[in-house]
């Protein structure tokens, strides 16, 4: 009886060692393959994030190393970062950077930010094919700005909720209003009133010496009324983004 219970002891250590040995081949395998991979994915920590996404046009993907999806999703976004080359590829390990993952909020893997020359990481919004970040590279790094009459204005409105639309003859307003722009426009549409339509000007009973920059959405021109500060207006057109109807 005791030879038989070393026996049956001795097997199912032998099954162990072979399953655990196993598990170290496939990950081995699966570890190799891709650090093999070609990727220009920039790890980022919370040492070196702020530093890195200061400048440039981001996505960053935070994962587990144990999330299947991830894992599978990995090949797609080392291949994306080789084909994109208007957007900056991060990946942060949500393991080793807890902290990091906690102060964006991420609570699924893997979940992907957008973040444009250091300002606050938002959710992307894009295709997450390779495609889909091409399409999005497109939209984010066209100019942010788009100058109409009031013709085109009225063919944005019938396609989108909101539209924020500038009259502006200080040259520091209007760069404001730019790098706002250039922030959000990867969810919003910025517009400038074309100086030679009198009748954009008329229909919001302009001048042409105002320096005013209006919301529409709701059937309704809202101004801005705080001061214009590159944070102030970012925070209003952030507020403003939603349309009520």
């Amino acid at each position: 009886g005791l030879v038989c219970c070393q026996l049956l002891f001795g097997s199912l250590i032998m099954k162990l060692l072979i399953a655990f040995l196993a598990i170290y081949i496939i990950a081995g395998i699966c570890g190799s393959t891709a650090a093999q991979r070609p990727s220009r994915v920039v790890p980022l920590t919370v040492k070196n994030y702020e530093k890195e996404t200061a400048t440039g046009t981001w996505v960053v993907e935070f994962y587990a190393p144990w999330c299947n999806h991830c894992q599978e999703y990995a090949k797609t976004y080392d291949q994306a970062s080789l084909e994109v080359s208007a957007l900056k590829f991060g990946k942060v390990d949500c393991v080793a950077e807890k902290a990091l993952c906690t102060r964006f909020g991420v609570i699924g893997y893997p979940t992907i930010k957008y973040v444009r020359d250091g300002s606050p990481a938002r959710e992307y919004v894009g295709g997450r094919e390779v495609q889909g970040y091409k399409d999005f590279a497109a939209r984010v790094t066209a100019r942010p700005t788009r100058t109409v009459t009031s013709a085109e204005l009225d063919k944005l409105l019938a396609a989108e909720s909101v539209v924020f639309l500038q009259f502006a003859a200080d040259n520091n307003m209007q760069e404001v209003y730019r790098q706002v722009a250039s922030r959000l426009q990867d969810i919003l549409v910025f517009t400038v009133a074309a100086s030679t339509d009198t009748q954009l000007y008329k229909r919001y009973r302009m001048d042409g010496d105002e320096d005013v920059t209006l919301v529409l959405k709701d059937g309704r021109a809202t101004p801005f009324t705080g001061e214009y500060t590159l944070e102030a207006l970012y925070a209003w057109a952030l507020d403003e983004r939603f349309s009520l109807v």
